[in-house]
């Protein structure tokens, strides 16, 4: 029987049982030499002692020759000793008397014989005479008989003994040894460490080392165990994620696959094992990349792409690799380990949203060009009609009558209102899709209000109207964006007019106690029901709708305007009462700098020492719409002398060959450059840099503003423009210039 099936207990206490019968086996043996050799001085003691004393008493019984009474002393001395045969001689008489199965004294001849005699002799003497002799015989059957039975006494007590000593120290160890070895072997054999049962052991206590041992015993299972449930949840981990993990030998045959790996490639972990990787060769991939996956991986570094591997249905799907070898502790590399993502989906994804970016920025460039030509081909017409209309009333100023003079009020009313309407639904088209751009900068929210009131201020007085800006804080600048600020104030000032029969129109500047910049725009016109209120941002809504409605509009402005304001971080609101009255307030929050700060205005300066030029100055016109060409000559041949091209190569030569003091630029162009790329050619050149270039353009949107004044032009003029505005910005370009570059002013 093999010992492993034996328990510790049984072992321990075989080994105790033996241990102890050896021990006392080996005293019995040295107890049964020492009685024996005891026991036979011990008999010969006794039978000199007994010859002694049997000579004593048959003195008298051998002098009388009484032999009754020497065979009953005899018979005596035989019962009550182990004596075999007794010789007695009385004169010439020998009397024996021999032990018989009744123990009967006999007479014999005196003649005894056998080597197995032990004898022993004494003489019968009176007065110092010799009357006689006793001898008497033991067997040695007799001593071996008294041998055997000390011997059975003692061997019976050593075994008892020996039973009590093993009950005894098996007790003793079962409470000591055995007990907790059986507990720790129990315990041992019950460890669960996926169930984490665990904890038996720490509710036990022994003595001594065995103490020691539990303690031992327990820490090591709770480090086992700690090291077992990271194992169990890495193991987890690898095994159910979902990720696909492969882990090879140094030579690259794989070792472990995880159920993912199946999953994906079609393989059971049995095909699997022992294959090299190279089964999922799709051969999408060269000889190269393959070695340089395996020189980074030797060389103990980790290695990361993407590979187009192949499933074992041969259906091709990619994957996001990275592989680290595992190196042991001597610093060699053992294993590697490779964990992988399906990114097929991904990639196809990928290529969609590409073929979908590069179709959307195609379409988002159409877009735009859409509505830059929306914005300049109804720009560049309007220019030439309002044009045309002002040159005819400046031609004929005495011949236009009252009633004729409001067709050409009609005429520029109209045409600012389709510029109005198209500017509102391309503004809104970009918030909406998220393409209004803002440009944010110090800008002074009063002088704002003021060009505002300013251009305002004649349909004011054709409807009797008083348009009044008050400003309670001078020269208040905000961080914004001019162009979307302007357009705000500019759409509640014209529904102000717009909707307010009679009375006045109140533009008030003001801070608040807590430093918000305020401006409320007040009107006494016909108010909103508070039932509209609600809704009076909302895109498309007007008060009135349909084919009875008393006002023009597509209900888009306060629309917008709320939203160009949340561009800048302001607050507009509204409080109005049906027939009394509407109050526009705009919170632009804190005054950018304190008045301290303030940055100056740009000053003209005027040198003293400056000639006039008495000459007309030459202004060199590059326009490629015929009817603006001759707007914009008639606008402006009273003071200088226009000079007009189409092309960007007919526009450098004419610099080329002529004094030019200013150029009025349309970006769109003929020629091979547009006008912002002829403007960037002419800054750069020291020979022409200090002409000032002024952007004419129908492009009206603030980003075309900016990348005008990014190309290089000194200003920025939208179309359509007014004779006026058009005469004092050149005006003013050309004194800056020649302050700039004739009068000492740099």
């Amino acid at each position: 029987m093999n010992i492993k099936n034996f328990s510790v207990v049984t072992i321990v206490a075989a080994v105790l049982v033996s241990t102890t019968t050896v021990f006392v086996g080996t005293f019995a043996v040295a107890d049964f030499l020492s009685t024996k050799n005891e026991e036979q001085t011990q008999l010969r003691t006794d039978l000199e002692n007994d010859t002694e004393q049997l000579a004593s008493g048959l003195t008298l019984p051998v002098w009388n020759f009484d032999l009754p009474q020497i065979m009953k002393i005899i018979e005596s001395q035989m019962l009550e000793k182990n004596i075999s045969d007794i010789v007695v001689r009385a004169g010439d008489q020998v009397y024996s008397m021999g032990r018989n199965a009744q123990w009967k004294a006999i007479i014999t001849d005196g003649t005894l014989s056998g080597n197995d005699l032990l004898s022993e002799g004494r003489e019968i003497t009176i007065g110092g005479v010799k009357i006689g002799s006793v001898k008497i015989y033991m067997s040695r059957q007799f001593i071996e008989q008294a041998l055997k039975r000390t011997i059975w006494n003692r061997a019976i007590a050593i075994i008892l003994l020996d039973i009590i000593l093993v009950l005894s120290l098996y007790l003793l160890l079962w409470g000591i040894v055995l007990n907790p070895l059986r507990k720790i072997k129990q315990y041992t054999l019950a460890l669960n460490f996926e169930n984490g049962n665990n904890q038996t052991l720490q509710n036990y206590h022994f003595h001594g080392e065995l103490e020691n041992v539990r303690h031992s015993i327990y820490t090591m299972v709770s480090l086992v165990e700690s090291h077992y449930k990271e194992y169990l949840k890495l193991s987890r981990a690898v095994e159910h994620g979902p990720a696909s993990v492969v882990i090879t030998n140094r030579d690259g045959d794989i070792e472990y696959v995880n159920q993912k790996f199946c999953d994906l490639t079609g393989y059971s972990k049995e095909e699997a094992q022992g294959k090299n990787p190279k089964i999922l060769n799709s051969g999408h991939h060269d000889k190269k990349f393959y070695e340089e996956l395996w020189n980074t991986i030797l060389a103990g570094n980790n290695w990361s792409g993407e590979m187009l591997n192949k499933k074992k249905n041969g259906d091709l799907f990619w994957e996001a690799a990275l592989i680290s070898p595992l190196i042991n502790s001597k610093g060699e590399i053992i294993n590697f380990v490779a964990v992988k993502d399906d990114i097929s989906e991904k990639k196809n994804m990928v290529s969609a949203l590409i073929k979908a970016k590069e179709k959307a920025e195609s379409v988002n460039k159409l877009k735009d060009a859409f509505i830059a030509n929306m914005s300049h081909e109804i720009r560049t017409p309007l220019n030439g009609i309002l044009g045309m209309a002002s040159l005819i009333r400046d031609i004929f100023p005495g011949k236009i009558n009252k009633e004729d003079e409001e067709l050409f009020n009609g005429i520029e009313g109209s045409s600012k209102r389709i510029i109005r309407t198209v500017d509102m639904i391309l503004n809104y088209s970009r918030i909406q899709v998220g393409e209004f751009s803002t440009f944010r900068k110090n800008i002074n929210i009063s002088s704002i209000c003021v060009n505002l009131v300013k251009e305002y201020s004649v349909p004011a007085k054709l409807k009797s109207l008083e348009l009044t800006f008050i400003n309670y804080r001078t020269d208040i600048e905000i961080l914004a964006d001019e162009y979307s600020v302007t357009m705000a104030i500019s759409n509640i000032i014209d529904n102000a007019v717009k909707f307010t029969k009679h009375g006045s129109i109140f533009v008030i500047l003001h801070k608040k106690d807590n430093g918000d910049i305020i401006l409320d725009i007040k009107d006494t016109g016909i108010g909103i029901s508070e039932e509209y209120l609600s809704n009076i941002f909302e895109p498309y809504h007007q008060e009135q709708m349909g084919y009875g409605r008393t006002y023009e509009g597509i209900g888009l402005a306060l629309s917008l305007v709320k939203k160009v304001l949340a561009l800048d971080n302001a607050i507009i609101s509204v409080e109005s009462k049906k027939g009394e009255g509407t109050t526009f307030s705009i919170n632009f929050g804190k005054e950018l700098l304190t008045e301290e700060k303030m940055i100056e205005k740009d000053k003209i300066i005027i040198s003293p020492s400056l000639k006039e030029k008495t000459e007309p100055r030459i202004v060199l016109i590059v326009e490629d719409d015929t009817l603006n060409q001759l707007t914009t000559k008639k606008f402006i041949e009273s003071k200088y002398s226009p000079i007009i091209t189409d092309s960007s190569e007919d526009a450098l030569r004419i610099v080329k060959e002529n004094k030019v003091d200013i150029i009025l630029m349309d970006i769109s162009i003929r020629g091979k450059l547009n006008g912002l790329e002829l403007t960037k050619i002419l800054k750069s050149t020291k020979e022409y840099s200090h002409i000032p270039i002024l952007a004419v353009t129908a492009h009206a949107l603030e980003e075309d503003r900016q990348n005008a004044l990014e190309a290089g032009c000194d200003s920025f003029l939208t179309k359509p423009f007014s004779r006026a505005s058009l005469l004092e910005m050149i005006s003013v370009l050309l004194q800056q210039n020649d302050n700039k570059y004739y009068g000492g002013v740099k």
